[in-house]
């Protein structure tokens, strides 16, 4: 389908979301069609029998089989690899490709760790380095470095794959030469997750590149996922006979997630993405990516802080792209729009002009409220404070509550108010991956960006990390999906009773009056 170019803006933007919303699917099997879509245009992006990826070296995950982002990046190759190790894991460590893909996947990370590049060697700050080449030589032109995401990502991931092999006692652990290419407990180190854990420890303090690789500073996305990467880190120090590292690591963990606390905001009310980053409002989509891939003990998802850093962003977003009108309820209810990166942004996928919506962003803001909910359905209660009551009230009932200054609210289940509010935060969670699907493409694929007049797909094509991030949003709607159904249908079996008791009461009300008329 090609745009009509004789048509312009918003009109042009109504013509292509009518004809994207020619969907023949229900929502639900769309949803099953295109997670299996997402694994498998992920796939097709790693070495070395990927579709897409024929001749990389194994375990190489390309950016995106497009020119521009033909390399590998530390970062996307950690997050798509994270959703490689969740597939293992969801089939019982029994495929044995994946298990392949992710070995593959450890050797190329242990080989580039070692390539001296523009930030430095093994030893001297090389472990920043952001990309490299697909047969993972240095790239060696003028770049935003270091990024220090990456090393923290990776031992994440490589982190949650050992927690894999342990649940399903794979003799991959009673493999000790590979296990101290993993942890060597030694300093100087020559192993991949003790090499990662000191530059983290000893680096986290330094300011750098963030996730955009645009600005340098100090940044919730990338500490984050190093205060995670510590905590893990100690556990495994100690699981090692490293009780001097598991000591350091632990304290770095504690320094981190106190600093943590400076990205929130009194003035403003929200988080935000870079501290002391005067040009920009300071919302901004790695604010979501830190909650989904970093660590949980400071701002969850479900926490004010992100919920209501959440809630203004979409807000700001909802009015930044024209095609958001198309997806802006009348009835003024909640209801999920195109996200792009922060509010500033002038890349457009081929250029300096103007930003665009981003797939990840999109799908990042289901997977902050699939979380969010399943904790509400765990602690089976929802306390709304303040700071998140604006968040909130869009799916409260109206019935005159409020939340003063400094205080809170509790909705108890199953009581109306707190069943209301699961409804609509799933609803407005399944809204946001309404809008991927509104403007993917037919076959499902999904680029980096979405154009802000058009809705048409723009940027590189087939971004590794886009495939990634809706898997993401898939798997924690389905782990909450089938409590979220029972909820609704007590509920509806509680009002149908509730009915019936009424008219049972009206029927002996009238029935007592025509008595009475009769005397």
């Amino acid at each position: 389908m090609k745009p009509i170019l004789l048509f312009t803006g918003c009109l042009l933007s109504t013509l292509a979301a009518a004809d994207f919303h020619k969907k023949t699917d229900d929502f639900a099997t769309w949803l099953d069609k295109q997670h299996d879509i997402s694994i498998n245009k992920m796939l097709a992006n790693i070495g070395p029998d990927g579709e897409r990826a024929q001749g990389v070296p194994a375990g190489t995950v390309l950016a995106s089989p497009s020119r521009i982002y033909y390399y590998q990046w530390v970062r996307d190759a950690a997050l798509v690899m994270e959703q490689v190790v969740r597939a293992y894991a969801r089939s019982g460590g029994k495929d044995k490709k994946l298990e392949r893909l992710f070995l593959d996947y450890i050797e190329v990370q242990g080989k580039i760790q070692k390539v001296d590049n523009p930030s430095g060697g093994f030893r001297s700050g090389g472990l920043g380095e952001p990309k490299f080449q697909v047969n993972g030589s240095a790239y060696w032109e003028n770049w935003g470095r270091p990024q220090n995401d990456g090393p923290a990502l990776r031992t994440n991931t490589i982190l949650e794959f050992l927690e894999v092999l342990h649940d399903t006692n794979s003799p991959l652990l009673q493999d000790k030469a590979w296990m101290k290419k993993l942890y060597d407990g030694a300093l100087p180190t020559n192993s991949i997750l003790k090499a990662d854990l000191e530059y983290t420890a000893n680096g986290w303090k330094n300011p750098n590149f963030n996730a955009w690789e645009e600005v340098k500073g100090l940044h919730l996305f990338t500490m984050s996922a190093q205060a995670k990467a510590m905590r893990k880190g100690a556990k495994l120090a100690r699981e090692h006979s490293d009780p001097g590292a598991a000591e350091w690591y632990e304290k770095q963990d504690r320094e981190l997630t106190a600093f943590l606390g400076n990205f929130y905001s009194p003035a403003v009310q929200h988080l935000n993405a870079t501290l002391d980053n005067p040009t920009r409002t300071g919302l901004d989509c790695e604010i979501l990516l830190s909650a989904i891939h970093g660590d949980d003990q400071v701002y969850p998802p479900w926490s004010s802080e992100m919920l209501i850093s959440l809630h203004k962003f979409a807000e700001e977003m909802a009015q930044n792209y024209p095609i958001n009108s198309v997806h802006i309820k009348p009835n003024g209810k909640p209801s999920g729009v195109a996200l792009g990166r922060y509010i500033e942004d002038v890349y457009d996928g081929h250029g300096t002009s103007i930003g665009n919506p981003w797939f990840l962003c999109t799908s990042s803001a289901s997977s902050i409220l699939y979380s969010t909910i399943a904790k509400f359905l765990q602690d089976r209660h929802i306390t709304v404070d303040a700071l998140a009551y604006p968040f909130f009230e869009q799916f409260i009932p109206d019935d005159g509550l409020s939340v003063k200054p400094d205080a809170s609210v509790d909705l108890i289940f199953p009581s109306l108010a707190y069943n209301a509010t699961i409804k609509g935060l799933f609803a407005y969670a399944d809204s946001f991956l309404q809008v991927i699907r509104t403007h993917q493409g037919h076959d499902g694929s999904l680029s980096e960006q979405i154009d802000r007049e058009t809705g048409f797909m723009r940027g590189v094509d087939d971004l590794t990390w886009s495939y990634a991030s809706f898997v993401e949003s898939y798997q924690r709607r389905l782990k909450i999906k089938d409590a979220v159904g029972n909820i609704f249908v007590a509920k509806q079996t509680e009002d149908e009773h509730a009915d019936k008791e009424s008219k049972k009461q009206d029927e002996e009300n009238n029935a007592d009056n025509i008595g009475r008329m009769d005397l």
